[in-house]
């Protein structure tokens, strides 16, 4: 998968970059845009429910969540574009950039079994923290496993506070960050 970068006046092409290299390839949310920098979440794989009953199966039914997460970087001169850095972060919520604190904000959700990359409705769920300059995870808080925790790739929002508000299959998650 690759990212495309467009000229917002004229329509040009900027770039086009190989991005979740790390992880497994894929996405359907909004990348992150701030400055110069473009983030992408990986999120082809995820297994969501079949709803309604009565709807149509998935192609393919099911699959690997890899996740992964990359940043790329349009060059100033608008040259060209570079990937910044990409890892394996399986991050289960739309991330946030938090203009705040600048840290971007997700939960991931991790194998119930480490070192697997299959998915299980017992998998643990924690709150995250990443350092958009380095994709590191920085920080990070147990939330809890199993399905009732599972995010659906559900958009948080940031509150005052340090307040992340998350939807779940079953409500609403009040993380407050450390």
């Amino acid at each position: 998968m690759s990212l495309l970068v467009y000229r917002a006046a004229t329509g040009e092409p900027v770039c086009s970059v190989p991005v979740l290299k790390a992880g497994g390839s894929g996405s359907e949310n909004s990348p992150i845009a701030a400055g110069n920098s473009v983030f992408v979440a990986g999120t082809y794989g995820y297994p969501y429910p079949k709803l309604p009953a009565d709807a149509g199966a998935g192609v393919p039914a099911s699959d690997t969540f890899y996740g992964g997460f990359s940043r790329v970087d349009v060059r100033a001169d608008g040259s060209g574009c570079d990937l910044t850095w990409d890892n394996k972060v399986r991050s289960a919520a739309v991330p946030r950039l938090s203009t705040s604190d600048g840290m971007i904000h997700t939960v991931i959700r991790n194998p119930v079994i480490p070192g697997t990359n299959g998915t299980s409705i017992l998998d643990p769920y924690y709150y995250g923290e990443i350092d958009p300059e380095t994709g590191k995870v920085v920080r990070t808080k147990y939330l809890g496993a199993g399905f009732i925790f599972d995010t659906l790739q559900m958009a948080g929002t940031i509150a005052p506070g340090r307040v992340v508000l998350q939807g779940t299959t079953t409500g609403v998650l009040r993380i407050t960050a450390q």
